[in-house]
């Protein structure tokens, strides 16, 4: 992490609506440095924990809804929808459309993957709400994650949490896979209880 960001940072954070505003800036350009800044200074005391997190969601939401609006503004242009081809825009919107929790999921836990991914689903036509409303609650819980372990364990945590990234991605995905499942199952599982015992 640039000394220099969390300098930046330290110089804002005696205002927490100042400190939160800048740790939302900062997101823009380095996300994760902007987190473990937020992490570290909150754990210090100089920025309550409340405003770094909220500063934090409010860059890292603007920053993935501004990647959606490249990608669907780019899809305007007839000569970057040539270059693609309208048969593999349908297709892969309609891959999209079917695996978007997972994607976007695993696209905010897994390096390198949130630009493309974020902008592809703006240039296939992904309905704005249903990728707002993903991406917001993907940010939250890796963002809310990442903050506290930081806070807590310190900067080498950040590391760890870095080079497992995608373990946490694979186990946040299995969860949205079979907790809908699971909660589908219950009141099944409870008629046919309930017809037993009515049978019984």
């Amino acid at each position: 992490m640039p000394d220099a960001l969390l300098e930046w940072l330290q110089a804002y954070a005696g205002d927490p609506l100042l400190g939160g505003l800048a740790l939302a800036l900062a997101t823009l350009a380095l996300e994760d440095a902007a987190t473990v800044a937020g992490a570290l200074l909150a754990a210090e005391g100089v920025i309550p924990w409340s405003g770094a997190l909220l500063g934090l969601y409010l860059g890292i939401v603007v920053g993935d809804l501004g990647l959606y609006g490249l990608g669907h503004l780019a899809a305007r242009y007839a000569w970057a929808r040539r270059m693609v081809g309208e048969d593999n825009i349908a297709k892969g919107r309609e891959h999209l459309e079917r695996t978007l929790w997972v994607t976007l999921f695993s696209a905010r836990s897994l390096p390198g993957m949130r630009l493309p991914t974020y902008t592809a689903s703006g240039f296939l036509g992904i309905a704005f709400h249903r990728f707002a409303l993903i991406a917001i609650v993907a940010a939250a819980l890796w963002t809310t994650v990442f903050f506290f372990v930081v806070m807590r364990l310190g900067i080498t945590a950040s590391h760890l949490l870095r080079d497992w990234s995608w373990v946490v991605g694979a186990a946040l995905i299995l969860l949205i896979i079979v907790l809908p499942r699971a909660l589908r199952r219950r009141p099944r599982a409870a008629e046919a209880a309930d017809s037993r015992s009515r049978s019984a």
